[in-house]
């Protein structure tokens, strides 16, 4: 899977998505810092990138702008176990859905597999 990391996201994550074989960009790498996250949306369907962030503002977005997916995880789960979930589940998505214009929650993921 293409992902894009949004700037909440912590580097190591980028580091363990990549070790499972995904494709993990910042978006401060691919949109430059201070682009508005419509901007960030567009270039990450432009470049067919998932997004992974704990943004809300990303939700009000969905449905507005098209995109590849936006993955949104909670701040409950910024501890070694929830990054290992978040990242488990993103692989699990990839095998068993399709994202585009898809606004999925880790408990949506837990509950799908």
């Amino acid at each position: 899977m293409r992902i894009c990391l949004d700037e909440n996201v912590p580097d190591h994550v980028k580091i363990r998505l990549e070790a499972k074989g995904h494709n993990v960009e910042f978006s401060r790498d691919i949109a430059g810092s201070g682009a508005s996250d419509r901007e960030l949306l567009k270039i990450c369907a432009q470049e067919q990138r998932v997004l992974l962030t704990n943004d809300r503002d990303f939700d009000r977005l969905h449905g507005v702008v098209h995109h590849e997916g936006i993955l949104r995880y909670s701040l409950n789960q910024q501890t070694k176990e929830g990054w290992k979930k978040v990242v488990d589940g993103i692989g699990l998505i990839d095998k068993h859905l399709k994202m585009r214009n898809e606004l999925q929650w880790p408990k949506q993921w837990a509950d799908t597999f």
